[in-house]
């Protein structure tokens, strides 16, 4: 196989900036499409290094290297639970064309641990016109849950594809830790779920559905030992009738004022700091229900000042 690396390397070179501005655009694209489920995620990019792209062609024997490499442009989605996994899974395939689609945990063996993600070679659905630009470029995505990202790290520094090359005693000690992060992995969803089924009797039941529906606003980081103090504070507000209804009440106040809260916490000037907060939603729906006892409870335990900053925000009065 002849490879002309001259050439590889002036036509990576004119067409890698192509690629980078591509990712951005795709990490835009794929955090809006997660922000609609309310799946918070970490996404990254990077378009391959030319010294990784020679090493690549030279070790794969492409019939047409420069070509045939379909992960130019890498994009890796990181979820905190597996229970995220298949809804990005069905919103990855309703987005964009999948040329190729290869879950590595299907191809173990029953007796086998190790590496676990889904990979896809993908292209853009249908390119608009300010996309047309992106249109004939394919890409790769990675998506995998934290465990399985902080055990890929790990294998990739210490043993990646070369296992045969390993001493058996080592090779045993990176299995026996990739069933530890699987078991982790497991758990951690399981501990999620039980948290979500107990929504309307816990504080952090409670703290997992005004998160999921504020990721539906913004998916961004966020005090969350406030919210939990918030909460707790908050739930004495409502009645022995109402806590068993609590999900009901709060996706049916979501509903109603998702997109006002949504132009108040993208818009321009000064916001209450609790508008960058799941409780947020919470203090609105009292505020609203039942103004007096919100601000009865609230004088116990926080600034009044900072409760009128967000009736004054939200555009009601406490009086």
């Amino acid at each position: 196989m002849n490879i002309d690396q001259k050439v590889i390397t002036q036509l990576w070179r004119e067409e890698q900036p192509l690629y980078k501005e591509f990712g951005k655009v795709l990490k835009t694209q794929i955090s809006k499409l997660l922000s609609k489920e309310g799946i918070p995620a970490r996404i990254t990019h990077r378009p391959k290094e030319i010294g990784s792209l020679l090493k690549k062609i030279l070790r794969k024997r492409y019939t047409h290297p420069y070509e045939d490499i379909g992960d130019k442009l890498g994009v890796r989605i990181v979820v905190r639970f597996r229970s995220d996994l298949e809804k990005i899974d069905e919103i990855l395939q309703s987005n964009f064309k999948i040329v190729e689609r290869d879950n590595k945990s299907e191809k173990l063996e029953l007796n086998r641990i190790g590496y676990q993600a889904i990979h896809y070679q993908a292209e853009l659905k249908s390119a608009k016109k300010e996309m047309e630009i992106y249109g004939h470029l394919e890409f790769e995505i990675q998506l995998r849950t934290l465990c399985q990202d902080v055990w890929s790290e790990i294998y990739h520094s210490l043993a990646y594809k070369n296992e045969e090359n390993l001493p058996k005693p080592l090779l045993r000690k990176m299995h026996c830790l990739s069933a530890i992060f699987e078991i982790a992995d497991v758990n951690f969803a399981d501990i999620e779920e039980m948290i979500q089924e107990s929504s309307e009797t816990s504080i952090l039941g409670v703290v997992s559905l005004l998160e999921k529906m504020y990721f539906k606003i913004q998916c961004v980081a966020y005090d969350r030992e406030l919210t939990i103090m918030m909460v707790k504070n908050l739930i004495e507000l409502y009645n022995e009738s109402e806590k068993p209804e609590m999900t009901k009440i709060f996706h049916g106040y979501f509903e109603q004022s998702q997109q006002e809260l949504k132009n108040i916490i993208s818009s321009e000037g000064k916001t209450p700091i609790f508008f960058s907060q799941p409780e947020i939603i919470m203090i609105l729906e009292r505020l609203e229900k039942d103004p007096y006892s919100l601000s009865d409870k609230w004088d116990t335990f926080m600034n009044h000042e900072m409760l009128e900053n967000i009736a004054t925000k939200w555009g009601k009065s406490l009086d």
